[in-house]
């Protein structure tokens, strides 16, 4: 790692949490981050940021798609910088085959008038970071790292002949693949690219079992005699809210003993509620809206289950902070979660996103088995931020 020394890494990346409450943000990135800038000069994170004219957020369609751009404030901490360049886009194909350009143009923007200097770049998700990154590759001649997580590897690149293309030109283009599951490593292998395997994880330091429950209830203004099914995720079609309000449905005519509480935002939220009151599910489901992400492991630890039952998933980061936890996880067997929830110990999965009479009956067996949180927090600690930079790590030094 010593030559690592003097080298600065610059970071590519959709999303990255601010410096203050009003951009909470994805830490994905950032915790990796904070336990490899140890080992670097410096690290450069750029994250371009979609804005839209504040007219537009009068009309439906744009609302919850709309952006304040004074949310995004470039920030410094310690040796690592982070900028939120912004880039004008609408969420309408004509735009977004484009955002690639936009975003490299955004990027090459703050690295000339910041007069930046970077010896090696880090992507995350294909497009349109990885376009980015293989720009900059050619500008600067410095080696890139694609992370692929989820969407980007295993649905863009066979949407049509377009998107394949312009995927499997990025992928050739850099000089190592990491993808977050066995799963997307099928799926790169199909486009004809090899990859290593590195899935996400969690920060034991935060995420960890908080012994008095009860008091955290009453903090939280939790009846302590309900058992708490908790979802942690944006609200969008992707996450399959509805068909967990249906199964919510379906549970309380079993058992009334439970409350059900959604935390995150998206443009699914006004369905979510409108079909929670229809069903009269008010004094069963409660939308909590985003919540700041050093708030999630007070609401994990009040929980007796957490569920997500996704359509589809990379290697879902509230996965591996519901283990570290103690907190058995329900959810589809997507992605790379059957890659982690290797035993009924853990949690229980489903093969149908749609079959929620399947996740009633698992709900309503979770909340009736008596799980064994040392043994989750036990197998967790495989899974830590610390472990997984590790790894990155070494990928780093051989290519410097």
């Amino acid at each position: 790692m010593n030559k690592l020394k003097e080298k600065t890494l610059l970071i590519l990346t959709p999303c990255y949490p601010g410096n203050d409450k009003k951009f909470v943000g994805d830490p994905f990135v950032k915790y990796p981050i904070n336990e490899m800038k140890r080992f670097f000069k410096e690290i450069i994170v750029i994250s371009p940021q979609p804005y839209f004219p504040s007219i537009l957020s009068k009309f439906k369609f744009f609302r919850n798609r709309f952006t304040d751009s004074n949310v995004f404030q470039d920030y410094y901490y310690e040796n690592v910088n982070v900028f939120y360049p912004k880039f004008f886009t609408l969420p309408i194909t004509h735009f977004r085959i484009r955002n690639g350009d936009y975003c490299y143009k955004a990027a090459k923007r703050i690295i000339k008038k910041n007069n930046l200097n970077f010896d090696l770049v880090h992507a995350h998700f294909t497009w349109p970071c990885g376009y980015v990154a293989v720009k900059l590759k050619e500008d600067y001649k410095k080696k890139v790292v694609l992370t692929g997580h989820g969407f980007d590897v295993y649905e863009l690149p066979f949407r049509n002949k377009f998107w394949n293309k312009k995927i499997t030109d990025i992928l050739k283009k850099v000089d190592k693949i990491i993808t977050v599951s066995e799963s997307n490593k099928k799926y790169l292998k199909v486009l004809g690219f090899n990859s290593i395997v590195l899935p996400n994880g969690f920060t034991p330091k935060k995420f960890k079992f908080f012994k008095n429950k009860n008091g955290l209830k009453s903090e939280l203004n939790i009846p302590l005699n309900k058992k708490i099914i908790l979802h942690v995720g944006n609200l969008v079609k992707v996450k399959n809210q509805l068909n967990l309000i249906n199964a919510t449905n379906e549970l309380q005519k079993k058992r009334k003993d439970f409350i059900l509480y959604l935390i995150g935002g998206g443009p699914d939220e006004e369905k979510i509620i409108t079909k929670i009151k229809e069903l009269r599910l008010e004094d069963h489901v409660k939308v909590l809206g985003s919540k700041p992400h050093d708030e999630i492991p007070l609401w994990m630890n009040v929980a007796d289950l957490f569920v997500l039952p996704s359509y589809s998933e990379g290697n879902p980061t509230v996965m591996f902070e519901a283990l570290g936890c103690g907190l058995p996880y329900i959810g589809t067997n997507v992605g790379g979660v059957s890659e982690i929830i290797t035993s009924e110990e853990y949690g229980l999965i489903y093969n149908n996103p749609d079959d929620y009479y399947i996740l009633t009956e698992l709900i309503n067996k979770g909340l009736d088995k008596k799980w064994n949180s040392k043994k989750i927090i036990d197998y967790s600690k495989e899974f830590t931020w610390k472990k997984i930079s590790k790894h990155i790590l070494k990928t780093y030094s051989d290519m410097v």
